[in-house]
């Protein structure tokens, strides 16, 4: 690995390039899940996600997902293409955070792919009103909402 430095920190692999792009994240839940983290440009942040989706397994989605609500102030991206299952869990998640994006300045767009992450999308959360995108190289003129601003 002369390319990339690699450590383990809070039971997430992290990976440094050394031409200073940002690093990777990925946890590994249950077999089921896997999860990734990674900015590809300053303005973007991508969430890449793979397997089931469900109540056992969407705390390592969350894990990812509202850190980066919080501290980013960029766009963000789930890239759902390879999630064969998205259970009432993952809903709420979504949900959760798809109203709370708009208060930070932030836009979510969701990338589905799957027939089964459609149909659950659209069935079990009709006021669930996430952006798409047919796929990723889609999301590159992707610009953030005005910042809601509360009395």
């Amino acid at each position: 690995m002369t390319a990339a430095r690699t450590r383990v920190q809070d039971a997430a692999l992290v990976t440094f390039d050394e031409r200073r792009t940002a690093p990777a994240t990925e946890v590994s839940g249950p077999p089921g899940l896997h999860v990734q983290l990674t900015r590809p440009r300053a303005d973007l942040t991508v969430l890449t996600a793979a397997g089931d989706i469900d109540s056992s397994n969407v705390g390592e989605l969350a894990g990812l997902l509202w850190p980066a609500l919080l501290v980013e102030h960029t766009s963000i991206v789930l890239d759902f293409t390879a999630v064969t299952f998205l259970g009432v869990a993952g809903l709420e998640l979504l949900s959760a955070a798809n109203t709370y994006a708009p208060h930070r300045g932030l836009r979510i767009v969701l990338i589905a792919g799957q027939p089964a992450v459609e149909r659950a999308v659209r069935a079990g959360s009709p006021d669930l009103a996430l952006d798409r995108a047919p796929h990723l190289a889609a999301c590159t003129a992707i610009t953030p909402p005005a910042r809601m601003l509360t009395a």
